[in-house]
């Protein structure tokens, strides 16, 4: 992953893309806490960056959040929308996303089916969690894991994250509840 946009030559980034298979754009460029750069910037490193890679790998659009709900228009998909207008030409392959939130697996299905509708190209969904209890994320998963499978546009998804208490359990040993309901399912 090109994690954001480079001020200049990037030769480990060079390098890697050059033996990957796939290769992911920017980290949450809609989040100031991360990336934090603004279309037209994203545009323009892509272009730089990303598309000589175009035919060599697969490559996808820079990660946005689920943040602004489609309201706000620099965050989310709406941030992304801004980026395409910024990079005509640009050549996309999938589009990543992230989402974290309290909310309904409804909700987080229609997030997902509104980016593929809006783009119309594979949905990675390279991190996603439930923002409740450990029995409200098991319930969760128990919901939207088959929905992902079983639609062909979701070419992957990961749920966030390894760590102690999420995926891992407090002693660092084995599954937490979580993780344990996330590879049975």
């Amino acid at each position: 992953m090109l994690w954001s946009v480079p001020s200049g030559a990037d030769p480990d980034f060079e390098n890697a893309a050059a033996a990957a298979k796939n290769v992911l754009g920017y980290n949450e460029p809609d989040l100031g806490s991360q990336a934090n750069t603004i279309p037209s910037v994203a545009a323009a490193g892509y272009q730089t960056y990303m598309q000589p890679l175009a035919g060599k790998t697969r490559i996808g659009a820079p990660a946005v959040t689920n943040a602004g709900n489609g309201v706000l228009a620099y965050m989310g998909l709406g941030w992304l929308e801004y980026f395409f207008d910024d990079c005509q030409g640009c050549h996309v392959d999938f589009i990543p996303l992230h989402w974290y939130a309290n909310d309904t697996a409804a909700n987080f299905e229609a997030y997902l089916t509104q980016a593929y509708d809006r783009f119309q190209k594979p949905i990675w969904v390279t991190e996603f969690q439930l923002q409740d209890s450990d029995a409200n994320q098991v319930a969760f998963l128990q919901e939207v894991l088959p929905w992902m499978d079983q639609q062909s546009w979701i070419e992957r998804y990961a749920y966030f994250g390894p760590f102690e208490t999420f995926l891992i359990n407090g002693a660092g040993n084995g599954l937490s509840d979580v993780g344990k309901a996330y590879v049975s399912i």
